[in-house]
């Protein structure tokens, strides 16, 4: 049983020498058949690009429609670009699609639900390289036009605030506003300025005497 069993292990490690140590010919063979795979160029992967709508972050009305100009921001040459333009009060208002140049939005503003922040939504878009490509959401916020006049007299100060109403279609006193009164103190280029005194306006939208706190 010994000889027997002496001679299967000789022979499995022989089969193992056979198999752990090839031929020079064929290590020769692969070597050049690596260095083949290795010199072979890899073929590039195209990756999806992005876009962005550029716009004014905040525009003002004075009447029943608002003019908005828009234009593709950041975006690979040759894109194509859409966005639905969302009212505050969750409607789609136009729809913004976008090439190369600059294109003017209408924001109709008919009443008091028309102001507020409008989302733009991302539709579609590609470039002429990579093809589809990620856009980017953006917004816009709508406001009432404001306007402040001041008389100087020999003795005082008169102030008026007033706000366009888009009902009365025609500006209005704004009653509630803050009015302030600056003075400044300036060292060459360089200018610092002190709030004196602040007063709510009343509602012929003048400052009243009651003291206000200070904004910005």
């Amino acid at each position: 049983m010994r000889p027997a069993t002496r001679l299967a292990a000789l022979s499995a490690a022989a089969c193992l020498a056979t198999f752990a140590a090839p031929s020079a010919a064929s290590a020769a063979t692969n070597e050049t058949a690596g260095a083949a795979a290795v010199a072979k160029p890899a073929v590039p992967v195209p990756s999806a690009s992005s876009c962005a709508v550029s716009a004014p972050p905040v525009v003002t009305t004075t009447g029943t429609k608002t003019s908005v100009e828009m234009r593709l921001g950041q975006c690979p040459l040759g894109s194509r670009a859409t966005w639905r333009l969302v009212s505050p009060s969750d409607k789609d208002v136009a729809r913004v699609s976008l090439t190369g140049r600059e294109q003017t939005v209408t924001i109709p503003t008919p009443d008091a639900s028309a102001i507020g922040r409008y989302r733009l939504v991302p539709v579609s878009g590609s470039d002429a390289e990579n093809g589809l490509m990620y856009l980017t959401p953006g917004a816009i916020v709508v406001k009432s036009g404001s306007r402040l006049s001041t008389n100087v007299g020999r003795t005082n100060v008169a102030v008026a605030a007033t706000r366009f109403d888009l009902k009365a279609k025609k500006l209005r006193p704004w009653s509630g506003a803050v009015a302030s009164l600056q003075k400044g103190t300036c060292r060459g280029s360089v200018c610092t300025w002190e709030t004196v005194k602040s007063a709510r306006t009343d509602a012929k939208g003048s400052p009243s005497r009651r003291r206000a706190r200070p904004t910005a």
